[in-house]
């Protein structure tokens, strides 16, 4: 039999590449016979650059750059030399992990850092630049990186703001000059990857949803949502036409509007790119059987998340689906559109929440669980 392992991270608890081997074991110790492969689950924040950088003719470049509070630091992204594609993550540089709960601010932060990278992926001769957007520390827009990879901010006297920008400094821009910045990547195609679909502005913007998460108070979201507005306004003016509403816009603190208006690029799935990288289609056609899971399969789950993408794919082509959770809805199977075949929970009751980052007893059940589920597999094989 041909098992296909792809379980996402049990966030706190146990990486994604852990919960794989883990399951991928006891299969093996059950059975030595059964053929497994594996994918790295990643989502587009912290860890995500561990997936193309495992990939042939792939080397990690490093280079100093400047950390969310300015400060520099050592980073990286991943460079493929064969084909000239690179791939950069907005966490090493314009990351939470790179601040302490107290220096979340982010009206400071920037993403500065991220422009560098991108400037030097350019210089390599990149033809194709991937950015992570998951895990950002700012809410600039991504003025911060434009400003590093070459753009001109002036405030409304003309005069150029030299000070590195960020969430806010947004309401002194008056205009902006991308033309040297776009002459450099008119041949690079540049591609945003992200699970949110939030507009930059309003309600669902990436003001008023994200900058609580990265250390905004009310009076800040207002600041911020006011320099995001006269911002946009500035960019409309020169671009004449309007990317602020396009699904995707305010991910990462709006570095996805970024993307769309200045560097020309796009956006897409994170979950989908990492998957693809992983030769995802390949892998399921030349199995029987898929396990997949997350920390808690639910609602959630089926709306574009790594797991409900792999199993909705693998029930297009008839392969059964087990999931494997930390807990689950107990509704699951009355979800329109569930593509599991059948659901694990390793904690008894929803309420044991002291046990969900315990990783040595998360690891227990879920070895536990993989018993059962190969119990059922002999079961069906002999029932054939």
């Amino acid at each position: 039999m041909k098992i296909f392992i792809a379980i996402d991270s049990f966030k706190g608890c146990l990486a994604s590449d852990s919960l794989n081997h883990i399951v991928a074991e006891q299969l093996r110790l059950l059975d030595p016979q059964i053929e497994i492969s594996t994918c790295t689950m990643a989502d587009g924040g912290e860890g995500s650059l561990s997936v193309p950088g495992s990939m042939p003719d792939c080397v990690t470049e490093r280079m100093k750059t400047l950390d969310p509070l300015a400060r520099e630091i050592e980073s990286r992204f991943i460079y493929n030399t064969e084909t000239r594609e690179a791939w950069l993550e907005t966490a090493t540089t314009d990351g939470l992990p790179q601040l302490t709960p107290e220096e979340r601010n982010p009206l400071r932060t920037t993403s500065y850092g991220l422009g560098q990278q991108l400037l030097r992926a350019i210089e390599l001769g990149s033809r194709k630049i991937n950015i992570f957007l998951g895990g950002s520390a700012s809410v600039d827009g991504g003025t911060g990186m434009l400003q590093a990879a070459g753009a001109v901010f002036r405030d409304h006297k003309g005069e150029v703001i030299r000070e590195i920008m960020n969430g806010g400094v947004l309401e002194n821009i008056g205009s902006v000059d991308c033309l040297e910045l776009q002459k450099k990547i008119a041949s690079v195609e540049i591609t945003g990857l992200c699970d949110v679909t939030s507009p930059l502005l309003g309600i669902n913007g990436a003001a008023t949803v994200f900058g609580p998460q990265k250390g905004a108070d009310s009076s800040m979201v207002q600041k911020l949502e006011k320099g995001m507005t006269g911002y946009s306004r500035a960019v409309d003016s020169v671009t004449g036409y309007r990317r602020e509403n396009d699904p995707g816009a305010g991910a990462a603190g709006g570095l996805g509007y970024a993307i769309l208006w200045a560097l020309n690029g796009r956006l897409k799935s994170g979950v989908e790119e990492i998957l693809r990288i992983q030769e995802l289609e390949r892998k399921l056609d030349r199995c029987d059987l898929v396990i997949t899971g997350e920390g808690s399969i639910d609602s959630q789950t089926l709306m574009g998340k790594g797991p409900g993408y792999i199993a909705a794919c693998a029930r297009r082509k008839n392969i059964p689906v087990i999931g494997i959770c930390g807990q689950t809805e107990t509704d699951i199977d009355l979800l329109q559109g569930n593509p599991f075949t059948a659901v694990f929970a390793t904690l008894n009751k929803v309420y044991e929440k002291s046990l969900v980052t315990d990783a040595a007893l998360t690891e227990q059940r879920i070895k536990f669980v993989t018993r059962q589920i190969y119990r059922i597999m002999k079961l069906n094989t002999a029932s054939k």
